[in-house]
């Protein structure tokens, strides 16, 4: 049913956000200085470990056909790599950068302007229209920002 999908859906979330929250965490302790590693190298070698780890799962998911493989489009391949580079790598990088250079609070927080951007480019990009509430949440996560950043410079 629709209310267990909501359920799980919103349990998975939970737990994902808390594995993150766990990650960013022991990211910044093992590297508490941009200088001490290199992020581009680093964040190479999740890469390389998570495909070693994981690309032998994916013959039981296609051969079961519990999740079917498919070459994609050639048109499509160059969007994802597009993706794969601005998308993952880039932000990737970024976030880690923020995240040594401050705190992994301060990194993760910037990580939900996604929430008001993406508001704004559905907004002015694609005309979609929004609840009043949409627009209180968006601000409500740049106050939010301003606050634990304003509170970090003047230890409050």
């Amino acid at each position: 049913s629709i209310n267990r999908q909501n359920l799980l859906g919103n349990l998975l979330a939970l737990l994902g956000a808390a594995a993150y929250g766990a990650y960013t965490t022991f990211i910044k302790k093992m590297i508490p200085n941009e200088k001490q590693v290199s992020m581009p190298l680093f964040f190479g070698f999740v890469g390389i470990f998570n495909f070693l780890i994981f690309w032998p799962l994916f013959f039981p998911l296609h051969f079961s056909e519990f999740e079917v493989f498919h070459w994609p489009e050639k048109d499509v391949i160059y969007l994802l790599l597009l993706n794969g580079i601005l998308g993952t790598v880039l932000s990737d990088l970024l976030w880690s950068l923020s995240m040594v250079l401050t705190t992994p609070l301060v990194a993760s927080l910037g990580l939900t302007f996604t929430i008001p951007l993406a508001l704004a480019f559905d907004l002015f990009f694609w005309g979609k229209k929004f609840y009043w509430s949409h627009y209180v949440g968006a601000f409500l996560v740049l106050v939010g920002f301003v606050l634990v950043n304003i509170g970090g410079l003047f230890k409050l």
